[in-house]
């Protein structure tokens, strides 16, 4: 059962992203060989910027790290790439100044503040803010700070509006989309995960909370490397629909830079909040794929991790579909009582009938939505 779906070009183009100079650059080019690509006069530059508007969005993503890691290749497509790069690198600056500004006031009214995702990952680990390439900004505050939080951040000098579809459905989510009128997208998280979303849930991720410095002096934090690694390996997994693959990079960049991952505490971790299958999957291709290297103890305690019969049934549904409304219908419900079970029983203070209320009412208000996805 593997949940990560990702196609050969995808595989491609996240060696050439990953691996050294001197391998990767015959993954790039055994990729503009099967895209027909060659440049070789002065159509050079529409060439490539008509494959890059054909190619999906997260192979477009990985273009400014493949951009970086060849740059002293002898490549004629390399340097095509560069204002993919410093689009990139200007963007990914002005969503920084706008989450230190949220920031320092959701401080100045005491709430702290873990950064998540793209940003700090770019400070911290990538070391280049021109090469992962983030749409939105991600702050994690406490469970119990999330009222607070949305009206600080809704102030109306900052122009961020969370939507009516969301506010509705705010006790079944673990974080929601605030949108100004430039279409910044800031999405404020009260639980690390979807589907641990109540209180107490992220008691270990702020505990190990890391400082970072932002550039105007101000200092919030981020996950410790451990905990990242967490979140990459949880959040890439294929929940039903295809997930973003830069959880790929985001985790090589940590794993591979030889950043202290505490291995046995992220086993744990996997046991603990019942994602046994998204970790061990995902670190298995990670392995298998991309040089990754674990303890040999880790290793064996990866491949024999005891997956409940209910973990299974649950990730196993995940990947169905059925043209029959009665099937979808059933499966959705099957669905909601297993995630229920694995998840929130005896933790977020619904009951089962509620849970299951709330989800179904949250699926019927989906066509209706106001999010601009």
């Amino acid at each position: 059962m593997v949940n990560h779906t990702i196609s050969t070009q995808q595989q491609r183009l996240l060696k050439a992203a990953l691996l050294s100079p001197e391998l990767a650059l015959s993954y790039w080019q055994t990729w503009q060989h099967q895209q027909r690509i060659c440049l070789s006069g002065d159509d050079d530059a529409q060439q490539v910027l008509r494959l890059i508007s054909r190619i999906d969005r997260d192979s477009q993503r990985l273009l400014p790290l493949i951009y970086r890691n060849l740059l002293g290749a002898s490549d004629a497509f390399i340097p095509h790439l560069r204002g993919l790069y410093r689009g990139t690198w200007l963007k990914n600056q002005k969503h920084l100044l706008k989450a230190q500004t949220l920031i320092t006031s959701l401080q100045s009214a005491g709430i702290d503040v873990i950064m998540l995702k793209g940003i700090p990952l770019s400070m911290q680990y990538y070391g280049d803010m021109g090469v992962r390439m983030t749409s939105d900004i991600d702050l994690l505050v406490p469970t119990d700070c999330a009222d607070k939080a949305l009206q600080v951040l809704q102030n109306p000098v900052y122009g961020l509006q969370a939507t009516a579809y969301e506010t509705k459905h705010r006790r079944i989510l673990h974080a929601m989309h605030l949108f100004d009128p430039n279409g910044v997208d800031v999405d404020l998280h009260w639980n690390l995960m979807y589907h641990h979303a109540y209180p107490g849930a992220d008691i270990p991720f702020w505990a190990d909370k890391q400082p970072i410095t932002l550039p105007n002096g101000t200092v919030s934090y981020t996950l410790s490397p451990t905990h990242q690694v967490f979140h990459n390996l949880v959040h890439g997994f294929h929940w039903g629909q295809s997930p973003a693959i830069r959880w790929i990079p985001d985790t090589c960049v940590i794993c591979l830079n030889k950043t202290a991952v505490d291995w046995p505490a992220l086993i744990d971790l996997s046991e603990q909040y019942n994602m046994r299958i998204p970790v061990q999957q995902g670190l298995q291709l990670l392995m298998a794929e991309f040089g990754l290297i674990v303890p040999d103890a880790v290793r064996d305690r990866l491949n024999t991790l005891s997956v409940s019969a209910a973990e299974q049934t649950y990730i196993a549904l995940l990947s169905r579909s059925s043209s029959n409304a009665l099937s979808k219908s059933i499966r959705y419900v099957r669905k909601n009582e297993l995630a229920y079970r694995l998840f929130r029983r005896g933790k977020s203070g619904l009951s089962l009938s509620q849970y299951l209320w709330d989800h179904l009412q949250f699926r019927i208000d989906w066509k209706k939505r106001d999010l601009p996805f």
